[in-house]
């Protein structure tokens, strides 16, 4: 934690104290900006000088400044803060429930300019938030909306004050301290068009004062369910942006150390009615699932797309077919992230009679959440030859000692699915990879797969954060002066577990057995067009990992 003194504004002169964990003084009867309210009660204007803790800061800033009251962050019944932030010119909406590839854990981020969720500082009533990741990014998640009293976002100056960590700026989330009552909400949200998407919130505030208004307490339980949606339920998310060279029905494409013969391709293309003009050696090949092969086409380029025998479906990128072929990634990708949260916050303060103030706030939140890609592209490792010592994480037989082969399965002309047509092309090689055992025709040789019959690489993600802040604050003296102390602790606890992922030590033994691996698991693995997996073959190369990350702050 930093400690940090508080810079002075207007004309008026400053000094800075630091007691126990913080203390942070403000000056009275400092003439303010000449675009401050005046005061018309009395001849002069105190200013509270901390950080964050002005009273409606964007008054007298000399920072870019901006607050908005909690009734606007809830007006549209959104179950996250940062989805109304996200308006917010001063944010950048790309972390958020909708970011899915890479994922933030189904985290509420808030990312000012640009810069990083871990730049800018998330306070609450003024003091650091417990971070809800090893990143130190803070999860509004954690903070129910229906105790904000508004929230107020810096976006110059406070690196100053906080530090590294606020260099993008900082947002401080200003609960009520006064409420009292009673305030029950439910909420439920949906795309009105197509009835998906939805949303359900249920929230409860109960709170009140003490001793004829010097105290107040408040608790606050918050429920909030969002559905889960994939891109293919939009149109206008449903087709890739992007290509990949990694192909569910087998990607090919021949290196020039051991490159077939341009007359092999043309004779196995004309067997199908196909112009050999069309189709290079140096173009991409994958396999329909009569064992025929495809020409992927070049996209933006004379060579289009021969031989595709599937349907066009959610597999195919459409925005580019029949110009090239690529894998549409984004059918199956998830668009906004599932989350289900529950939370809890209890607060109460209480004036003494020397006019200190005592404080505590004690604050847990519960939440699950997922993210989900693509069935697995294979491999993207690198492969060296057995017996060496490398942290490269597959091994294969068929690799030269000393060598490494990246993101390639590597297949031998034995294996027992090779197709006729492609075995015609394979014989007429007669080069050398160095990377590989063996030359020419009998060589083995590169591809790329991607196993739809794994199913998605998912996510699930459990996060649990609680923390405690107690303090005090008051004055000193009659001087105008104050001070403000506390301690805070806080602890986080975020389980993941992954699932979908494919090991490629055990998918290259299937390639390189004799029977392609079907003593191993019932039907081994065929990488030549969209073959199905059997269930035993998925339990053999299916990876899932579980991880813990546990950190505290004080």
């Amino acid at each position: 934690m930093k400690n940090q003194a508080f810079r002075s504004i207007g004309s008026g002169l400053g000094r800075s104290a630091l007691l126990g964990a913080t203390m942070l003084a403000g000056l009275a009867a400092v003439s303010a900006p000449a675009f401050a309210q005046e005061d018309t009660a009395g001849d002069d204007e105190v200013i509270v000088i901390t950080g964050s803790r002005i009273a409606r800061q964007d008054y007298v800033a000399d920072s870019p400044l901006v607050s908005v009251t909690g009734d606007q962050v809830v007006a549209n019944a959104d179950i996250t803060i940062d989805t109304y932030l996200n308006t917010l010119p001063q944010v950048n909406p790309a972390g958020t429930t909708t970011s899915n590839n890479p994922g933030n854990g189904g985290q509420a981020n808030v990312d000012l300019r640009g810069f990083g969720a871990n730049r800018n500082i998330v306070l609450i009533d003024g003091r650091r938030a417990m971070p809800s990741s090893a990143g130190l990014t803070v999860d509004l998640n954690t903070i129910p909306a229906a105790l904000i009293d508004r929230i107020e976002v810096a976006t110059g100056g406070a690196g100053a004050v906080y530090g590294a960590d606020a260099v993008a700026g900082a947002v401080n989330v200003i609960l009520q301290d006064d409420f009292e009552g009673v305030d029950f909400r439910a909420t439920y949200e949906n795309s009105t068009e197509y009835w998906d998407a939805q949303e359900y919130g249920v929230s409860l505030v109960i709170g009140g004062n003490i001793d004829d208004g010097r105290g107040n307490a408040v608790i606050a339980f918050d429920r909030s369910v969002r559905e889960g949606m994939i891109k293919s339920q939009r149109p206008f998310a449903e087709q890739a942006t992007a290509t990949t060279s990694f192909f569910p029905a087998g990607s090919l494409l021949f290196g020039a150390a051991n490159r077939p013969t341009e007359a092999s391709i043309d004779a196995v293309f004309a067997s199908y009615g196909v112009d050999p003009a069309n189709v290079s050696v140096g173009n991409r090949f994958g396999f329909n699932l009569d064992g025929t092969l495809f020409s992927a086409g070049i996209f933006n380029h004379p060579s289009d797309v021969e031989n595709f025998r599937y349907d066009i479906d959610g597999n195919v990128n459409q925005n580019i077919f029949p110009d090239a072929y690529s894998y549409n990634f984004d059918f199956v990708n998830l668009l906004t992230l599932p989350m289900e949260r529950d939370s809890f916050m209890a607060r109460a303060d209480y004036d003494l009679d020397n006019g200190v103030n005592i404080f505590g706030n004690i604050a847990w939140a519960h939440y699950t959440s997922a993210s989900a890609l693509a069935p697995t592209p294979i491999p993207t490792v690198q492969t060296r030859a057995p017996g060496e010592n490398s942290t490269i994480q597959a091994v294969s037989a068929l690799v030269e000692p000393g060598r490494t082969v990246s993101s390639q399965l590597i297949i031998p002309v034995t294996n027992p699915f090779i197709p006729t047509d492609l075995a015609a092309i394979l014989a007429s090689r007669t080069g050398d990879d160095p990377n590989l055992v063996g030359s020419g025709a009998l060589e083995p040789f590169l591809m790329r797969q991607r196993t739809l019959s794994a199913g998605l690489r998912q996510s699930n993600f459990e996060n649990t954060v609680t923390s405690y802040t107690f303090g005090a604050e008051g004055p000193i003296g009659s001087s105008g002066w104050t001070w403000h102390a506390y301690v805070s602790r806080g602890d986080t606890e975020i389980d993941r577990n992954q699932q979908g992922n494919i090991d490629t030590d055990r998918l290259q033994i299937l390639l390189e057995a004799a029977d392609g691996g079907d003593s191993i698991c019932a039907g081994g693995f065929n990488p030549f067009g969209r073959q199905p997996l059997s269930a035993e073959c998925i339990d053999y190369l299916e990876v899932s990992s579980t991880a813990s990350t546990e950190f505290s702050q004080t």
